[in-house]
């Protein structure tokens, strides 16, 4: 098999996987909108360090809706709620963090 056939193959997964998801404008819109939630969650990550300390949380719809020790307690939570994870913004609150170089 030759690189451009190769490469035809990708190109037809990706667009394939991109008309699942609904199309490039939705794919577009659901970049922007998680965009928007971390970037709120992120505004507040100095409070949510203070009060979810070496917790998992989780955020949707701009409010936190439920924090745990392990990151599979939070997704079940997610689930439990009936919140989708595309909809939410699940980050660890580490009062440690590690220093990398790049």
């Amino acid at each position: 098999m030759t690189t451009k056939t190769m490469r035809k193959k990708e190109i037809e997964k990706v667009r394939k996987l991109i008309k699942g998801l609904g199309g490039v404008n939705e794919v577009h819109k659901g970049l922007i909108e998680f965009t928007i939630r971390v970037e709120h969650m992120e505004s507040l990550r100095a409070e949510l360090l203070k009060q979810h300390p070496n917790k998992w949380v989780a955020m949707a719809d701009g409010k936190i809706v439920t924090n745990a020790d392990s990151l599979e307690d939070v997704l079940k939570e997610l689930d439990a709620f009936g919140i989708r994870r595309r909809d939410a913004v699940v980050e660890f609150m580490d009062t440690h963090p590690r220093n990398m170089i790049l």
